[in-house]
């Protein structure tokens, strides 16, 4: 009963602060099971409630979520319609942040099936969740649970084949985009170009290589650049593309530049590593040499600052 609107915000705050120590000392399935106690649970994270009282309810959703209870959430379409609700862009920036932290733990729980057709609105949700115009705050952090599924267990053939999804995690890597929401939308892309059936089809995607080159270039911060180069790496494993990778003249140019000495340890490191990649094809050799590249492959030998490894 201390949980309902007719009781003062402090009354209902400190009982949903006392329901979080007990879901930390107890099975957190008993609690949610709890008809009553869940409706009230649920009703405090609405629009109507004051935003103290939504944060507590929504801070005790983050750590039920991450508990065996998340799959109930999961599949619990009210629980969802609310959390949804508070991700709304209209809703305050506090209570967005919050309902993200419990997206981000149902999109990990959901890494497995995130790509089946049932599950079709998460992707929406995550569409809607990363799209420019929200809150970068609530933009990272889900960009960050969709990398996390990508690395867990999301079919990366079928994530890639949502073609909306697809599109804005291409459009969150561009130059114009917060540089934390561009890295997690690399790192998204980096952990799909795991699947090698894939790697031919985002090098011919217009829109990844055009990012995946802005992203390389020497004006770009060292810690973007290499989640780039870690891409390109990728692609540039593919031995019938490793050619077409070469040939162009911004890969060239910004792989050269960043794999010279005075770079920061890491993009050299990187850069380094997507050339050894690329000098396996025998029809780049010819022109990698007229650029003095065993020059810098030499140097790069040399270098103990370099892992052992790469040298």
């Amino acid at each position: 009963t201390r949980l309902g609107p007719s009781r003062t915000t402090g009354d209902r705050v400190g009982a949903f602060l006392e329901l979080k120590q007990l879901v930390a000392a107890a099975p957190a399935g008993a609690l949610w099971g709890d008809v009553d106690l869940r409706s009230a649970l649920l009703e405090a994270t609405s629009s109507k409630q004051p935003e103290t009282v939504r944060l507590v309810a929504l801070g005790l959703l983050v750590q039920l979520s991450s508990s065996s209870t998340g799959q109930d959430l999961l599949t619990d379409n009210e629980a969802r319609a609310f959390i949804l609700a508070s991700l709304d862009k209209d809703q305050p920036v506090s209570v967005q942040r919050k309902a993200a932290l419990v997206m981000v733990n149902l999109v990990v729980a959901a890494a497995r099936t995130l790509t089946a057709t049932d599950d079709w609105d998460m992707c929406k949700l995550l569409q809607t969740a990363i799209a420019a115009g929200r809150d970068q705050g609530v933009r990272a952090c889900m960009l960050g649970a969709l990398w996390s599924a990508a690395m867990t267990g999301a079919d990366s053939q079928l994530l890639w084949k949502r073609v909306p999804l697809r599109e804005e995690v291409v459009s969150c890597a561009s130059p114009e985009q917060p540089e934390e929401v561009r890295i997690n939308a690399f790192g998204i892309l980096w952990a799909m170009a795991k699947e090698e059936k894939l790697r031919e089809q985002m090098w011919a995607h217009a829109g990844a290589r055009e990012v995946l080159l802005a992203g390389i270039a020497t004006t770009e911060r060292p810690t973007l650049r290499v989640k780039a180069l870690e891409l390109l790496r990728c692609l540039a494993k593919v031995h019938a593309q490793k050619g077409t990778v070469w040939q162009s003249h911004i890969v060239q140019r910004a792989l050269l530049e960043s794999a010279a000495e005075g770079q920061p340890l890491r993009v050299r490191e990187a850069s380094l590593e997507v050339l050894v990649q690329l000098a396996l094809d025998e029809g780049s050799c010819p022109s990698m040499l007229e650029l003095d590249m065993q020059r810098l492959f030499e140097v790069a030998i040399a270098d103990l600052r370099l892992t052992e490894g790469l040298r």
